[in-house]
């Protein structure tokens, strides 16, 4: 039994140590199983940088979420909704592309206030995931200029999150497991 407990630990720390780049502490894993996407969007400088401001307020949460600090993160979804709903569809001219960002910002506007109501913080990891999808979804619809956004996944989490640096820094796992993930996309604006 001992054996079999012994095989056991070392299986699940191997995997552990495989599946999230624990050798990398804290490198960059851009340069492994990343796709460079450039995203071509007509989008005045306006909305360009309301969008840019959303995503910034986003970036804030990922970090609280990061340092293990769900209070902190749960206070930035005010900052987060004021920031999208200063988001002006008005200023986007092609009407599929306003309908498109108009989905994506009521999705994102039905999502943040969980933020809010989560008691836990797996319960708020769980609803950035969701805000993660969705922002990402809206950042490639709007648009955004002269920036780069890396989309990094956790294999552990099976989830996604969006940065503006290829380094590593897991906001699902915070400290317990801070280097978990790889850049899966670079999207270029």
């Amino acid at each position: 039994m001992k054996v079999f407990s012994v095989l056991v630990l070392l299986a699940g720390t191997f995997l552990f140590t495989t599946a999230c780049n624990s050798g990398d502490s804290g490198s960059s894993s851009s340069d492994k199983d990343t796709t460079l996407v450039e995203i071509d969007v007509q989008v005045s400088d306006e909305t360009a940088a309301q969008v840019d401001s959303f995503l910034q307020t986003y970036y804030a949460v990922k970090d609280k979420l990061v340092d293990d600090d769900s209070a902190a993160a749960k206070r930035l979804s005010e900052d987060l909704l004021a920031a999208l709903n200063n988001i002006s569809l008005e200023t986007i001219s092609d009407s599929l592309q306003r309908n498109t960002v108009s989905q994506e910002v009521l999705n994102l506007k039905n999502l943040i206030p969980q933020l809010n109501k989560d008691t836990s913080i797996a319960a708020v990891r769980a609803t950035f995931e969701n805000i993660s999808y969705g922002t990402y979804s809206l950042i490639k619809s709007a648009g955004l200029k002269n920036i780069k956004v890396y989309r990094t996944y956790c294999p552990m989490a099976d989830a996604y999150w969006l940065s503006a640096s290829d380094q590593i820094m897991n906001p699902y796992y915070g400290h317990s497991m801070i280097n978990c993930g790889m850049v899966k996309e670079t999207l270029e604006f």
